[in-house]
């Protein structure tokens, strides 16, 4: 338990209930009961429903109660209803948190911003709202102050509403770094306004700063007969991709580079709107098969952005996608690599696949090993040159160079290196000292050798062959809605949290303790013939073996802190 007195308040927040003013309390006696009747209303289940108009009845001055009501409207997407249930709870109960929260939380989604604001006032303190409280619970301070942020957000008060999310972190509030995020990117979108309403959409897009501005537009075809790339995940008609690579190179480069700049300038847009498209993904594998040279830098112009940007556009597809360029060396491209590591600030992530990525040169092309050890030594020189710029000196980064330096056996490179441990800029719990460095260097170690695909179409037959096992093995995304595109609804899906409910809740109820494995089975084959429904068990397999799909530069699954390839990799 918790108590968190903030500074000129004549309230206290605390993270125990029984502390909490009666307002927000439900009778002792079904306080267990209550937990789970709330889940159930989180799903919307009818019996939930009927449960709760019963105990309304007999607890009618216990608001939390009732509360459940809106909980369960709004999870069957009765919002009107919803709406009307709180509107009663904010009459009646002027000191309940909760009604207050919601209240202004639907003005806020509703884009009503005069009639929150007359709400809120200008007194953001929940004390001045609720003046005969002194008390209150971590989740009605959060909600309330969360909705401030929220509304200083939307009338552009950013500096406000960071002071706000402050106060929050005092707290220990989880929300504060979603909203966080809410004001940096309306931040951004409104200098962004200013930007876009003069440059032309169609230029390209220069890297001049670290965050790129960005427009209210999503990823969409610049010419719409490449609108086969902007089809589900993998889902690319390969005769029209083959053709387009023979017939229409130079239009299809430039619908590629089209994709990626979309993604960059309406990262933001996109990700607030959830309209991710696989057309990012798909311009990613692309790009090394039609113009490997031609494209590496507009590959890097999104690998270079926040890390939010290509997390969310390439999700774990990263090291899969960005390795076909290193099949083939070419010291332009290894100037673009080190012009991209150097970057300061940079992305931490981006920057380590990257680098991870160096050692593949010399694997296909035994020649380039000394232009290669020749770029890796001038990278290392320049940290060392330049050992004030916060911005540039990342440990893992230089961690993951001397790894690449070990892995093609650069011996010539250990005075430098020794200098870099001698910074204390080398984390020997990860890469380890710099006597295991020597004696890496001294054993035949290999690079990491990845899948090498013969061209595009075999990279991506197998990029969707790995996505259907996965979801086969419990690891994708399990869904009832009908995205099969064969014209019918999918049949219903039941899962294991269900089956105690509605036609079957009362048998459980009347003899659980009796209730054996093979009863359930029975009465969800009873079940299955009576809704004609499909019955599928969604617990995800055990993996006996932790480390399958373990990266080589991964942390190691066994909680070790050092990379798998130096842990149980080895």
């Amino acid at each position: 338990m918790s108590t968190i007195s903030l500074a000129n308040k004549n309230y206290t927040v605390v993270s125990d209930l029984e502390l909490v003013d009666r307002i927000i309390q439900v009778p002792e006696a079904i306080g267990e009961e209550i937990a789970d009747l709330y889940e159930r209303c989180e799903k919307g289940k009818p019996s939930a429903k009927e449960k709760v108009l019963k105990l309304v009845k007999r607890y009618p001055n216990a608001p939390a109660i009732k509360q459940l009501l809106v909980t369960w409207h709004m999870a069957n997407n009765q919002d009107s209803a919803a709406d009307r249930v709180n509107e009663e709870l904010f009459r009646a109960f002027p000191e309940y948190v909760f009604a207050h929260v919601h209240k202004v939380a639907r003005l806020l989604d509703l884009g009503n911003l005069e009639a929150a604001g007359n709400i809120l006032g200008e007194n953001f303190d929940i004390g001045y709202h609720f003046p005969n409280r002194k008390v209150f619970d971590e989740a009605e301070y959060g909600g309330f102050v969360g909705n401030v942020v929220s509304y200083l957000t939307f009338t552009g008060r950013f500096e406000e509403a960071e002071a706000q999310i402050e106060l929050l972190r005092q707290v220990g509030d989880e929300a504060v770094d979603a909203l966080s995020a809410i004001v940096t990117r309306s931040k951004l979108k409104k200098n962004a306004e200013a930007f876009w309403s003069k440059a032309d959409l169609r230029e390209a897009i220069q890297v001049e700063e670290y965050t790129l501005p960005q427009r209210e537009a999503g990823v969409i075809p610049a010419l719409m007969e490449f609108a086969f790339l902007y089809n589900k995940q993998w889902e690319i008609d390969t005769v029209l991709l083959k053709h387009a690579m023979v017939h229409q190179k130079d239009a299809l480069v430039s619908e590629l580079r089209h994709i990626i700049q979309s993604a960059i300038a309406g990262a933001e847009y996109c990700d607030e709107n959830n309209t991710w498209t696989a057309a990012v993904l798909h311009a990613s594998l692309i790009m090394p098969y039609v113009d490997d040279e031609g494209t590496f830098a507009d590959a890097l112009l999104l690998y270079r952005q926040p890390e939010k940007c290509p997390d969310y556009w390439l999700l774990d597809w990263r090291e899969d996608l960005i390795h076909p360029y290193f099949k083939k060396f070419s010291s332009t491209k290894l100037q673009l690599v080190k012009e991209f590591l150097l970057e300061s600030p940079g992305n931490t992530n981006s920057k380590i696949t990257i680098t991870s990525m160096l050692p593949q040169f010399v694997v296909y092309t035994p020649d380039s090993r000394t232009a290669v050890v020749a770029c890796l030594k001038e990278m290392m020189e320049y940290f060392l040159a330049h050992d004030d710029d916060e911005g540039l000196i990342d440990a893992e980064v230089i961690g993951f160079l001397i790894t690449a330096a070990e892995e093609i056996q650069a011996k010539e490179l250990m005075d430098v290196i020794g200098k870099l441990y001698g910074k204390g800029w080398v984390s020997e719990m990860i890469e380890g000292s710099l006597e295991d460095c020597k004696k890496i260097m001294n054993d035949d170690l290999k690079p990491f050798e990845y899948k090498v695909y013969e061209n595009v179409f075999e990279h991506l037959a197998i990029l969707k062959t790995e996505m259907a096992d996965e979801d086969e093995d419990g690891f994708g995304n399990a869904s009832s809605i009908d995205d099969d595109d064969d014209g019918f609804e999918d049949a219903e899906v039941i899962e294991d949290d269900e089956i105690a409910d509605e036609a079957v809740w009362d048998l459980f109820e009347a003899d659980k303790a009796d209730k054996t494995k093979q009863d359930i089975a029975g009465l969800l084959e009873k079940l299955k013939k009576r809704n004609e429904v499909v019955v599928r068990d969604l617990t995800p397999p055990v993996n006996k073996n932790f480390f399958a799909h373990a990266s080589k530069n991964a942390p190691c699954p066994c909680g070790s802190g050092k990379k798998y390839k130096r842990c149980h990799g080895m």
